[in-house]
């Protein structure tokens, strides 16, 4: 389920889709994962969070290529594990 939640956010994250994938249970589990995962740094894990969040008020957010960049890179450590 958590390799598919991650599937899932890179898809929608990479079509622009951010908003209403946040508004899904799916962004929850996404938000909790990086917010748990040993293999990110605090500047990965910083830099995914404030995306999720300024997507969800309007705000600022880093480029989403980058955001998806980390998401791919945590969703092929789950599955290698």
């Amino acid at each position: 389920a958590n390799i598919e939640a991650m599937g899932n956010a890179i898809t929608a994250i990479s079509k622009g889709m951010t908003g209403s994938f946040l508004q899904t249970p799916t962004a929850s589990v996404v938000n909790r994962l990086v917010a748990n995962s040993p293999d990110l740094t605090f500047a990965e894990r910083d830099q995914v969070q404030s995306y999720l969040q300024a997507q969800s008020t309007g705000g600022y957010a880093p480029a989403s290529g980058q955001i998806v960049g980390i998401l791919k890179q945590m969703k092929e450590t789950m599955e290698a594990d």
